[in-house]
C-alpha cells in the first residue's frame, strides 16, 4: 500500500446546502471575468466566498478543480502538490510525473517543477477553472511567489479564481 499525502476531501468542491440563498449578481460577476487570467475574491470570515465559488461551480460548464488551503499547505512541496493533485480529479495522469519527483529525496527546485508543470498544462487544449479557497493561510513568500509565477505564465485555458479573507498584493 503507498500512502498518499494528498487529503482528498481538501479537493472537493463545497456542496451547497438546503437553503441557500442564490446570489445571481456575483455568480453573473464571475461569469463576466472568467476569461481573465484571475479573479480574486476577498472579504472578511463568514462573508460566503466559499459558499459563492461552489455555487458558481455547480452551475458552470467549464471543468472546476478546487483546492481548499490551510496552513499545512503554507509550504512550496505542499502548496504544488496539491495544485497538481486537483487538476489530476479532472485529468487524473497531469502531473503525475512532476508529482512523483515532488514526493522524491533530492527533487529539483520546486520553481522548476512548477514550469514543468506549466509546460505540461499548456499543451492541454481544454478550459479549465482552478479554484483557490481560503489563500489567506498562504503566509510564506516562497509560497506566494510559486502562485505569482504561475499566474505570470498560466496557459490560456487555464483560469483561477482565488477567494482569501485578506488582499494580496496582485495586480492582475
Amino acid at each position: 500500500m503507498t500512502l498518499d499525502p494528498i487529503l482528498k476531501t481538501k479537493l472537493f468542491i463545497l456542496p451547497l446546502r438546503e437553503g441557500l440563498i442564490s446570489r445571481p449578481r456575483l455568480t453573473n460577476q464571475i461569469d463576466v471575468n472568467i476569461n481573465k487570467k484571475v479573479t480574486f475574491i476577498s472579504a472578511p470570515a463568514g462573508f460566503g466566498k466559499s459558499t459563492l465559488l461552489a455555487e458558481w461551480a455547480a452551475r458552470t460548464d467549464l471543468p472546476v478543480c478546487w483546492v481548499s488551503l490551510d496552513p499545512s499547505e503554507d509550504d512550496p512541496v505542499k502548496f504544488l502538490s496539491y495544485l497538481i493533485a486537483s487538476v489530476q480529479n479532472t485529468w487524473d495522469d497531469l502531473g503525475e510525473s512532476i508529482l512523483s519527483a515532488l514526493r522524491a529525496p533530492g527533487s529539483p527546485p520546486v520553481d522548476m517543477l512548477l514550469n514543468s508543470w506549466i509546460n505540461e498544462l499548456s499543451e492541454y487544449t481544454s478550459d479549465f477553472v482552478l479554484i483557490l479557497d481560503d489563500f489567506h493561510h498562504i503566509r510564506n513568500q516562497e509560497v506566494q511567489d510559486l502562485l505569482f509565477n504561475l499566474i505570470d505564465h498560466q496557459p490560456p485555458q487555464l483560469h483561477l479564481l482565488i477567494a482569501s479573507r485578506a488582499d494580496l498584493p496582485i495586480s492582475y
